[in-house]
């Protein structure tokens, strides 16, 4: 069969959806003709690429590319070409969050445009578009319409409707639920089966009560075995690593940051990150006594390596409780100690750490700062040289190992629908 995921960004760099898709892909495409499509385009051409065993086009999106160039040229500029470049960058996320606000409902004309040219040329068995981007959602409904033989699946990683940070502010959400309701309860329609991550499972039930029997909840297929290089460092400190997005409304890195600026250079915390919080880090790793590193956002490989050397793993939640965050998965499978950062009580990520036991969970709270400190230090000194198997790690997680899921995707197809 031709299966085709939609994606926002893809290989080499990932977003957390596409790292998921990713791992779908590969597991689907031992059985199946599988492309992946993508809006992360650098030119109007359409080109095939493979990605191991898989094919991927790119779709073109021209403000999403002129914000990828702009971001490029800020890391590459010096002083005032760099600030130049990030008033420019500034201008495109005003004017994005202006769009969102004024616009009758927040889909993106231009990514939906991009997703259906490319749609429309191929030959399609089974549309799995991924949530978020919605649009995707949309362009895939638009196919399906025209060829009523495809076979439509989603996966939704998150909520679209009531997504406060998608939407940048409770009133727009609260504005627009209506509409974006409506566009939900279209994709249920038209889908054969809706995958969605265990989180959301509370917000369907009450959304969709008479179509819930469409509905699968699955996890983060993300619990897969991932080899590292040995490493060859001098162990003259413990080593942290954080790995990931970061955003100043829903998941700052300014608590983690203050901890570790108390915890003596004996600690070392490195950031492979993206978002709109380097500015702040930057800060951070200037300071005396200190040692925090500032890497941004790079490659799988050069992330892989860097995992080699690490002796522990960062994770920070988002302020918006309803997902894991993904990366959690990704330091699960490698199986070294991990410290996790909530902000609130029903962080769902605080019940799946629950069954690892090299871990500790520690509230962002500033009023106890002085004992965090202490007790974060013991579980370094304690943890850095433990580790768990993959075999150990995996029977624990089996729901979220992507082959257990691409095979549920498969037995529905198989039984069901074709």
């Amino acid at each position: 069969m031709n299966v085709i995921f939609l994606v926002d960004y893809y290989y080499p760099k990932f977003s957390a959806v596409s790292k998921c898709t990713y791992n779908l892909a590969l597991e689907m495409a031992k059985n199946h003709n599988v492309t992946v499509i993508s809006i992360d385009g650098i030119s109007t051409d359409l080109k095939v690429e493979t990605v191991d065993n898989h094919k991927l086009i790119r779709g073109y999106v021209s403000d999403l590319a002129i914000r990828r160039n702009v971001q490029n040229r800020i890391n590459d500029s010096r002083m005032i070409k760099s600030i130049l470049y990030k008033l420019i960058y500034k201008y495109y996320r005003v004017k994005s969050y202006i769009k969102a606000l004024i616009s009758k409902q927040n889909i993106d004309k231009q990514k939906v445009e991009a997703f259906d040219k490319i749609l429309d040329k191929l030959e399609i068995d089974v549309l799995i578009p991924v949530c978020i981007p919605f649009e995707g959602v949309m362009s895939s409904i638009k196919y399906k319409k025209n060829n009523p033989k495809c076979k439509l699946i989603p996966i939704l990683f998150d909520r679209f409707t009531y997504n406060e940070s998608l939407h940048r502010n409770n009133i727009n959400m609260r504005l627009k639920e209506k509409t974006h309701k409506s566009l939900e309860h279209e994709m249920v329609f038209y889908s054969e089966i809706v995958y969605s991550m265990k989180q959301l499972k509370e917000t369907f039930n009450s959304m969709f009560p008479s179509e819930i029997n469409k509905f699968r909840f699955i996890e983060h297929p993300l619990i897969k075995e991932i080899e590292l290089q040995n490493c060859n460092k001098v162990k003259n400190k413990t080593s942290l690593i954080y790995a990931g997005a970061l955003y100043r409304e829903f998941r700052s890195p300014n608590f983690v940051l203050d901890i570790f600026s108390g915890m003596g250079q004996e600690f070392e915390l490195n950031f492979y990150s993206s978002g709109d919080c380097e500015d702040v880090i930057n800060q951070y790793s200037k300071l005396r006594n200190v040692s925090i590193n500032q890497y941004g956002y790079v490659g799988i490989e050069e992330l892989k390596n860097a995992y080699s050397c690490t002796d522990i793993f960062i994770s920070i939640g988002n302020k918006n409780m309803d997902n894991v965050t993904s990366k959690i998965f990704e330091y699960i499978s490698i199986g070294k100690p991990i410290i996790h950062f909530y902000y609130n009580d029903d962080d769902p990520t605080l019940n799946l750490l629950n069954d690892y036991p090299l871990s500790i969970c520690i509230k962002q709270d500033y009023s106890d700062i002085d004992n965090l400190i202490n007790e974060l230090k013991d579980f370094c000194n304690k943890g850095n040289t433990k580790s768990m198997s993959f075999n150990e790690v995996s029977e624990i997680y089996k729901d979220a190992n992507p082959k257990y899921i691409v095979d549920m995707i498969e037995s529905e197809i198989s039984n069901q629908f074709v």
